[in-house]
C-alpha cells in the first residue's frame, strides 16, 4: 500500500503487490492488478462531496507508457450506492477511467467512514522495469466551499520478470 496522497478534499492510496506487477517475458505480458481506494481527506473541513473521480494511466509504446493494450484492462468498484463508469481509449497515450455517482443529484458524499475502492485488474503490462504513475483527478465539495477539481499522482513500480524455472 502507498502513502495517501490528497486533493483538497479527497485521499488516495494504490494498493498492490509486486507480484501483481511483474513484467513478464517478452510478447507474453503479466496480468497486473491495482487497487485505489478513496477517503475523504482527514484535513478537509468537513463531509466531502464527491461529483466525480477520473483515474489515468500511461499507455501506448513509448517508455512511459505502462501498457500498449489499454484496452483490455477491466474495471470495477466497490462502494455505497451506485455508480456509472466512462472508460476513455481515444487518446493513445493515456487510458481514463471517470466514475459518477448515479443518484438524482450526481453527488456521493465521503463522512469519516465512507470509501470508494477502484479495481483495475488485466492490466497486461508491457512497460519495462521502472517507477510509473497513476494520474487521480476529483471533483469535490466540503460544503463551505463550490465544487472544484483536484488531482494527485500516485506512484507505482513495475518490476522485472521473475527467472524461468529450472
Amino acid at each position: 500500500m502507498t502513502d495517501p496522497v490528497a486533493t483538497t478534499n479527497l485521499n488516495y492510496t494504490l494498493t498492490s503487490t509486486s507480484r501483481l506487477l511483474g513484467r513478464g517475458a517478452s510478447g507474453r505480458p503479466r496480468q497486473g492488478r491495482l487497487e485505489i481506494t478513496a477517503a475523504r481527506n482527514p484535513d478537509a473541513p468537513g463531509p466531502a462531496g464527491c461529483r466525480a473521480i477520473t483515474l489515468t494511466l500511461p499507455t501506448g509504446t513509448g517508455r512511459a507508457a505502462l501498457t500498449d493494450q489499454p484496452e483490455r484492462i477491466d474495471s470495477s468498484y466497490s462502494a455505497t450506492g451506485s455508480w456509472y463508469l466512462l472508460k476513455n481509449t481515444a487518446d493513445p497515450e493515456r487510458i481514463s477511467f471517470t466514475f459518477r455517482p448515479s443518484n438524482p443529484r450526481h453527488e456521493a458524499v465521503f463522512d469519516d467512514g465512507a470509501t470508494f475502492v477502484v479495481t483495475l485488474d488485466n492490466i497486461p503490462l508491457t512497460a519495462v522495469p521502472g517507477d510509473y504513475t497513476l494520474t487521480v483527478t476529483d471533483e469535490s465539495s466540503t460544503g463551505t466551499t463550490g465544487f472544484a477539481v483536484g488531482s494527485a499522482t500516485l506512484a507505482l513500480t513495475v518490476h522485472p520478470a521473475p527467472d524461468p524455472p529450472g
